[in-house]
């Protein structure tokens, strides 16, 4: 259903420019070079196209007969995906541009790199996730107008400036201690023997609440008995399926003589909500 508003929008004139409901209109002198944001639907980016080719643009779904065709039968296909339709002046429509959302286990299967990129090239991935894209190469119409239009629109599909991502934030986790130790083969432990690399600082932890497949960082930082740093490092990864409340680590290298030093460490851990779970509650 379509709703068509007759709110009235006074404008004023500001020098050059309107300024008018809370935005301000500047002159160009070549309208068809202005971009203006799309939106991808359930898809977190927005990405930037000719405002001009607007009302020849429309954002769809891709049925499951559609993706069916693209990737066959099995179940390698994205969690979300959507389409930029373009109706040329003379002719019939076109999918301009096609976005995927595919979970990272499954771009790593279907992306063969010997193979078409029906699956799109990639634009953005986390430790889960991966933004692809795909669109027209090649003009499929005879009015020139037309092919000036989608070559326009094909000149932003793999500039990654053309996109604005919109993936949530990380956001702070609670983590639990388990414990905090020190190993080399040569110190006795004899919890991990590996001579090439040298003595290690190993912090273990749960993260309360992560889910499966969720990607996360933490920031770690070792003491000695007088609650002193020694040192501080990074760990991030993706949360362990099916059992994500398992026990996660984090180990960095230490010089010999501190190894008899390390008494404690913290760790502070950051999550990005679930891809999944956000989309469900757009």
């Amino acid at each position: 259903m379509e709703i068509e508003s007759v709110r009235e929008i006074i404008f004023t004139k500001d020098g050059n420019n309107l300024v008018g409901d809370g935005f301000t209109y500047t002159p160009s002198e070549n309208c068809t070079s202005i971009l203006y944001n799309q939106g991808l639907g359930l898809i977190p980016f927005d990405m930037k196209l000719p405002l001009h080719l607007f009302p020849q643009m429309k954002l769809m779904p891709l049925d499951e007969e559609q993706l069916g065709w693209t990737f066959g039968p099995g179940g390698f296909k994205p969690i979300q995906s959507a389409k930029i339709v373009y109706t040329p002046e003379v002719g019939d429509p076109v999918d301009a541009v096609v976005f995927y959302l595919w979970q990272k286990s499954v771009w790593n299967v279907v992306a063969n790199p010997n193979e078409p990129p029906d699956w799109g090239v990639l634009q953005w991935s986390d430790q889960s996730n991966v933004f692809s894209v795909n669109g027209v190469q090649d003009c499929v119409y005879e009015n020139k107008t037309d092919c000036a239009n989608i070559t326009q629109i094909f000149d932003l599909i793999y500039d990654e400036n053309s996109y604005i991502n919109k993936v949530p934030k990380y956001a702070p986790a609670e983590v639990k201690m388990v414990k905090t130790k020190t190993f080399h083969d040569l110190v006795k432990t004899k919890t991990f023997h590996d001579p090439e690399t040298g003595y290690y600082v190993i912090s273990q932890f749960n993260i309360l609440g992560i889910t499966a497949d969720q990607s996360y960082r933490c920031d770690l930082t070792a003491f000695d008995q007088d609650g002193k740093e020694i040192i501080s490092w990074k760990t991030e990864g993706l949360s362990f399926s099916p059992r994500p409340a398992t026990i996660y680590s984090g180990q960095t290298n230490i010089k010999p003589d501190q190894v008899s030093t390390v008494k404690s460490s913290t760790v502070k851990c950051e999550v990005v909500p679930h891809l999944n779970l956000v989309i469900q509650m757009v």
